[in-house]
This record gives C-alpha cells, sequence and structure tokens, in this order.
C-alpha cells in the first residue's frame, strides 16, 4: 500500500511542470499589454511642421511633454509649439507621467527644411537675447555695495494681492494672463498685479545680502545658455514660449541670492522651469516657485510654497540716472502790507497743496501748480479731502481783517501783521482755516508766505506754509469780500 501510495504521489509531481509550461506557452502566444500612457508617435501624439514650428498635439491626459536638445516643452490643453530657428534634422522624444512613472517613446526625428532668425529680431525674443547672432547678458539688480539700478529692490514676492498670510502660485499658472491683461480675477477676488508685496531694498536690507551674484548670457540663435557665478562659467540650453512666459534651463541655474539656494527653498524641478512676468528691453522680471522656508524643531524643512520674483537688468546696459531736483519756494516777493488791507473771506475752494517750482540736473523744469485740480466748490466738496456741509459752513464763515496800522483779526484772533518779501509774520499764533472734526484740523501758525502762483485771480492771495518738508506748501486761498 504504501508502495502504490507513493508511485502515484510521484507521477502527480510529474504533471504538474508539464501543466505549468504549457500555461506559459500559451501566455506567450499572447499580444503583449501596452500601457494606455506610453506616447505612441500617430498614436496618441503627432506634429506638424510649419516653417520653423512644430506643432504637437496629443490626446495623453496629464503630465506631458516633448524633449529636443535636452530641453524639455510641456504641453498646455494638450498642444505644445517648439521653435527651430536652424535648419537640420532633430531628434525629439515624448514622455508622459501619467501612470504615474515616467515613459517615453521611441526617439524620432523632425526636419527643418531653412534657417529663420528672424523672430529673434522683434518681440519678447529681441528683449531676452539681443536678436539673432548677437547675445544679451542680464545680472540680479544688486551690487556689492547694496545698490540697485532700477528696481526698488533685488526681489519681490507673488501670491494673493494685499495678503502674506495667504501664499499661493496663481501667478505663475495663469499661461493667458500677462501684464496688460491684468486685473484679473483668482478665487473671487481681483488681482491688479503679479506681486502682493513689492519691498524697498533700503527699508528691507533683510532680503538678502549686498552681493555681486553673477550673470547669465542668453544667445537664442544657438538656444545655449552660459552664467558666469562667482567666477564659474557653466554651459546649458534654454528655451523660451512666448505664449506662456515659461523660460526652461537645463544645465544651468539662475545667478539669484545663494542662501536661497542653499538652504535649499527651491526644488532642482522649479529651478529648471521658471516663468518671466514682465520683460522690456533693460528690465526683466524671473518668479520661481518655492517650495520649503526654514527648519522645524524636528529638523525637517517647513513647506512654504510662494513665488520669489527676482529683478534683472542688463549687464553693462547704460541707464538714465535720476535727474536730482533743487526746489525753490514760489513767493510774491511784490505784495506789500497795502495789498492786504481790506476784509477776505476764503475762496470756493479754500484750500489745496501748491507744487514748488523745480529746476533739474540734466535741464528740466517742474513748474509751479496747485497738486489737487479742484476747480470749483463741487468738486472740492466731493474729492477726497471729503469735507462735511458744516465744515464747509465753518469755512464759509471765516473773516480774515487787515488794517493799514498793522493790526488784525485773523479769524477772530486779534493780533499784528508785518509784511517784507512776501514773508508775512503774526504777533500770535492765527489760523487761516479749521475745518473742526476733519482730520486736516487747521492751518496755524505765526509765518506765511503769499506765494506766487500761476493763473490766480487779480484781487486774490494764496497764503501758506512748506508741508512737512516736501518740495510744496499748503495754503488758504482768499478773496476779498
Amino acid at each position: 500500500m504504501k508502495n502504490n501510495y507513493s508511485k502515484r504521489l510521484l507521477q502527480a509531481l510529474m504533471v504538474v511542470p508539464l501543466l505549468l509550461a504549457m500555461s506559459c506557452g500559451d501566455d506567450d502566444n499572447d499580444a503583449p499589454t501596452i500601457n494606455e500612457f506610453l506616447p505612441i508617435l500617430n498614436t496618441n501624439f503627432s506634429f506638424t511642421v510649419e516653417g520653423n514650428d512644430v506643432e504637437f498635439t496629443t490626446t495623453l491626459t496629464g503630465n506631458v511633454w516633448v524633449t529636443v536638445n535636452e530641453v524639455n516643452h510641456p504641453f498646455v490643453d494638450r498642444t505644445v509649439t517648439v521653435n527651430l530657428p536652424q535648419m537640420g534634422t532633430y531628434s525629439f522624444t515624448c514622455s508622459s507621467q501619467g501612470s504615474g512613472d515616467v515613459l517615453t517613446s521611441d526617439p524620432f526625428d523632425v526636419v527643418i527644411e531653412e534657417d529663420d532668425l528672424g523672430f529673434l529680431n522683434r518681440g519678447l525674443w529681441l528683449s531676452l537675447s539681443g536678436g539673432a547672432n548677437q547675445t544679451k547678458t542680464w545680472r540680479m539688480d544688486m551690487t556689492a555695495e547694496g545698490e540697485l539700478t532700477y528696481f526698488d529692490g533685488p526681489m519681490y514676492f507673488s501670491g494673493y494681492e494685499n495678503s502674506t498670510e495667504r501664499p499661493t502660485e496663481w501667478a505663475y499658472w495663469a499661461f493667458n494672463v500677462l501684464p496688460e491683461d491684468l486685473p484679473h480675477t483668482v478665487d473671487g477676488l481681483e488681482m491688479t498685479s503679479f506681486f502682493n508685496w513689492e519691498p524697498s531694498y533700503s527699508d528691507n536690507e533683510w532680503i538678502m545680502a549686498p552681493g555681486d551674484y553673477g550673470t547669465i548670457t542668453f544667445d537664442g540663435t544657438n538656444g545655449t545658455v552660459s552664467t558666469d557665478i562667482f567666477n564659474q562659467t557653466t554651459e546649458g540650453s534654454f528655451s523660451f514660449d512666448t505664449a506662456t512666459w515659461i523660460l526652461d534651463l537645463t544645465g544651468v541655474v539662475l545667478p539669484i541670492d545663494s542662501s536661497r539656494l542653499n538652504e535649499p527653498q527651491y526644488i532642482d524641478e522649479h529651478l529648471a522651469e521658471v516663468r518671466i512676468f514682465t520683460l522690456t528691453d533693460s528690465a526683466m522680471q524671473i518668479g520661481i516657485r518655492r517650495s520649503f522656508e526654514g527648519f522645524g524643531e524636528d529638523g525637517t524643512q517647513t513647506r512654504s510654497e510662494w513665488i520669489n520674483v527676482y529683478n534683472f537688468i542688463v549687464d553693462d546696459y547704460v541707464y538714465p540716472q535720476p535727474e536730482e531736483f533743487t526746489f525753490e519756494e514760489p513767493v510774491n516777493t511784490s505784495v506789500a502790507s497795502a495789498d492786504l488791507v481790506g476784509t477776505w473771506q476764503l475762496a470756493p475752494v479754500p484750500i489745496n497743496w501748491i507744487g514748488w517750482r523745480g529746476i533739474g540736473n540734466q535741464g528740466s523744469t517742474k513748474e509751479v501748480e496747485l497738486l489737487n485740480e479742484w476747480l470749483n466748490r463741487d468738486e472740492f466738496a466731493n474729492s477726497w479731502f471729503a469735507p462735511t456741509a458744516d465744515q464747509l459752513a465753518a469755512v464759509d464763515a471765516v473773516e480774515h481783517v487787515f488794517n493799514q496800522d498793522g493790526t488784525c483779526t485773523i479769524d477772530g484772533t486779534a493780533t499784528t501783521y508785518e509784511i517784507s518779501g512776501g514773508k508775512i509774520t503774526f504777533g500770535a499764533e492765527v489760523p487761516l482755516v479749521t475745518f473742526p472734526g476733519h482730520w486736516f484740523g487747521s492751518l496755524s501758525g505765526t509765518a506765511f508766505s503769499v506765494l506766487d502762483v500761476p493763473g490766480t485771480a487779480d484781487g486774490s492771495f494764496w497764503i501758506g506754509r512748506q508741508n512737512d518738508g516736501n518740495p510744496e506748501s499748503v495754503a488758504v486761498h482768499i478773496i476779498m469780500k
């Protein structure tokens, strides 16, 4: 019995491998399974060539991009256009990350039949790279001495407008929004700027240490880029999408403050793909998505999504220097005491600020002017000054009396006055005008000037004094009663 059982068991065990072999053989005959996210040319993505533009379209969803010369070009709304300015045969691949893994197509060639560098001589490309067969070098607006040339600070910040508590990357992903398209509504909030904080460096030196952080040079003709950072030169390539303003960098990193790089606040992916927010012939602002800031008590980095915007200027560009002005109070030196004798009241527009005459060191002139264009009582009453009806009634009741013997009564205050060279000195503090309960309060004191204001009607005067050390006067307008 024992021997028969063992024999049957051995026969059964010999059959199992045979069945397994037959099963494997059947599987080998089945068609291979193709991952639905694997890019396959002319199946789920294709391209057309028109001149020097290669337009790709895809039916794949999720994160999809094409690569040429080691530069990635991401699809936006399942399409992307790559400009190849020089003739030649280019090897591309298409990649997808829809399955969670990166799946890449077989390499395929795209043929460009002729050169076309004309686009480099106009618009954004000209501003960025200097034109065909030219290069352009940029540096962050900061010197080793902490001086700035063009911007108020070396970097700004982008998030929800008027809020430092709600960081967001809205501006980075608003590909259909350019500076001229603002304002733009996000989460029900109207954004009038890409920047929610534009700090001046003079008031916020903590932003970064003074330093020469290096340069970056763009060669649009060859699609190459180089950096010179702390005397170390690095070569790479770049692409620039003028539709989305996305700048892709391969092999180089922007010359920005090293402290944020070394911390690090950025991940490599976000250093390689940045967005230009503004670009002119002489100034550029580039936003980088920030992922981290500082470290927690456990030593791990603190997640903090934001966009840091770095302000760049052109290296060796001759920027116009701000004109410096010398100002002079516009005193009407011809007014004498005899011109003031009589009873005066305040004009329908009783008060204004008067800009002084300025002479610039580059030849410009700023003329004396009323800084608020209030032409009548209604415009004044409905202006930012916003006086109430009761306050205006109090102003209309004001009376100033100048006597020939040097005495005067200014809105009920009896005192004396002297005038010389258009300067009036009172024997006691007097109120030229008072707005009861208004934020302005009153214009009062002992020393004032009669101001020479163009367009002032005969028989009326502007009397005031310098406003808070500024090149302007705050003054009342008096007319004969």
